[in-house]
């Protein structure tokens, strides 16, 4: 691959969304630990395995919304949303959708007449200009692959 192609490829992750995720699971584990500790002895251990399930479960589903990503490839796109993973191939990828009221980009899939669409959840309107160029960049490889 030639270094122009390598830059192309490179992953997409959002950026807003992966600080505030991982900064909010760090603070809300500190705080459920520390009102767990802080209350000491009026808890039984049920009680305190309840503080801990609740933050690890907090802090779960926060690294999952802080772990988006899409990996471009010569042959197609992984997307990693919040729960599912999808592989496509560059030629069920018709079109890139990053406007309307959408807050990330969007897919449309070869075949579906707009009806099916997959979310990258990793290029987001948030990000602002760089979210915009991070979307131009996934429409140029969709170009120069279904070439």
């Amino acid at each position: 691959m030639s270094p122009d192609l390598t830059a192309l490829h490179a992953p997409f992750h959002g950026r807003r969304s992966q600080r505030v995720a991982y900064g909010v699971a760090a603070a809300q584990a500190v705080v459920l630990l520390a009102a767990m500790t802080g209350l000491g002895e009026g808890l039984t251990w049920l009680d305190r395995a309840g503080f801990v399930l609740v933050a690890g479960a907090v802090a779960w589903f926060l690294s999952r919304l802080g772990g988006v990503a899409a990996w471009p490839s010569q042959e197609g796109i992984v997307v990693r949303n919040i729960f599912v993973t999808t592989r496509l191939t560059w030629e069920q990828v018709e079109k890139v959708n990053f406007g309307g009221g959408d807050p990330w980009v969007t897919l449309d899939l070869v075949g579906t007449a707009g009806e099916d669409r997959l979310a990258v959840m990793a290029i987001q309107r948030a990000d602002g200009v760089w979210g915009r160029a991070e979307a131009n960049r996934l429409a140029t490889l969709v170009a120069l692959h279904r070439r």
